[in-house]
């Protein structure tokens, strides 16, 4: 139970759809915090028992866990959005409700910033997989990749700090489920985007990393329960998000940063469909998958054009260390900016 001389210090916002099976597991993985986090459920208007759960565990735990049910399905990202504009403490953790958290690992990452001295805006910490019965996934690659961030140059990847075009180009920050996020920040930056049904984490760290100071660390947080139902098992909506994604966030980049996110999005693996489309054999799929992929293309190159444009009216002041450069002098290319730490 949570400690009466100290309120807790971290909302997780627990998003759940038709997850009636694991969703009391997460919760508890929650509450099994010492006392740091409460709980809200956003239950995003699932077939019936998966409320049924949720609201039984708010009764069994009044004081920590809250539920909100929403009134027709709006996707993960507007229902984490809901979820945040019910907290009032001053960290957010977006939990899926087929996911946990490890256990300790709220405490272990206020403690680090404590040390650090530091006001971050967002803490990455490390995650694991486990399959459906919440056993470990081994021998995944995948594990050991997070924090290795890079940019893609000719198409070989290069190390780098992270920031925008990293996080753009080849996504190496885990899940939100492994972060700590400002409350304050989240709501500054709109929450979620909520047009996205994927790919939404990647957008909302594109926005939040040029004006963000961010803290990697290596406790393990999260757990990541992988199955066949999840989104990104489904790689005609991967790619037609991508295309919607890609759009945002070239968008709503700022004038300053605007240079090193399009670098990034016109470093991204266009042909990467490929892989994903090997488990499946329709000619439909492979075709509008190709068609969404060229797309994308088009818009970066469009963003270029404009890129150009604007720089040729505004002179290059607006970039400022990020300036590009000349086609002969590729190869002195800045790497990454470092993220406002």
């Amino acid at each position: 139970m949570t400690s009466p001389s100290k309120a807790p210090e971290i909302t997780v916002v627990v998003v759940t759809y038709d997850q009636a099976w694991c969703l009391e597991e997460a919760v508890l993985s929650v509450l099994d915090q010492g006392g740091l986090a409460k709980c809200i459920i956003v239950v995003d208007a699932c077939p019936a028992g998966t409320d049924v759960v949720a609201h039984r565990l708010a009764l069994e735990h009044p004081d920590q866990v809250r539920v909100v049910v929403q009134p027709f399905n709006q996707g993960q990202s507007a229902a984490r959005n809901c979820g945040l504009r019910q907290v009032d403490t001053p960290w957010t953790l977006f939990l899926d409700g087929d996911d946990r958290l490890v256990g300790g690992s709220l405490r272990a990452l206020l403690e680090r910033v404590a040390i650090e001295r530091i006001d971050p805006g967002i803490i990455f910490g490390r995650m694991r997989l486990i399959d459906d019965a919440g056993e470990p996934v081994v021998g995944k690659r995948w594990n050991d990749e997070i924090f290795e961030h890079v940019v893609l140059r000719h198409g070989r990847a290069v190390a780098s700090p992270l920031c925008a075009e990293s996080v753009v180009a080849r996504f190496r920050g885990g899940v939100p489920g492994s972060w700590l996020l400002s409350t304050d920040t989240m709501r500054k930056v709109g929450g979620f985007d909520e047009r996205l049904r994927a790919w939404e984490d990647v957008e909302l760290l594109a926005r939040l990393l040029p004006d963000t100071t961010a803290l990697e660390v290596e406790t393990p947080v999260l757990e990541y329960r992988v199955h066949g139902s999840q989104q990104s098992k489904n790689p005609v909506l991967v790619h037609r998000t991508r295309l919607i994604f890609t759009w945002a966030v070239l968008r709503r980049a700022q004038p300053k940063d605007r240079h090193a996110v399009g670098r990034g999005v016109r470093s991204m693996p266009f042909f990467g469909w490929r892989r994903s489309l090997q488990a499946r054999s329709g000619i439909i799929e492979a075709v509008e998958a190709t068609t969404l992929w060229a797309a994308i293309g088009m818009v970066s190159i469009l963003f270029s054009g404009l890129e150009r444009i604007e720089r040729a009216v505004n002179g290059p002041a607006e970039l400022g260390t990020e300036r590009r450069m000349g086609r002969g002098s590729r190869r002195r290319r800045l790497v990454g900016r470092p993220h406002g730490r």
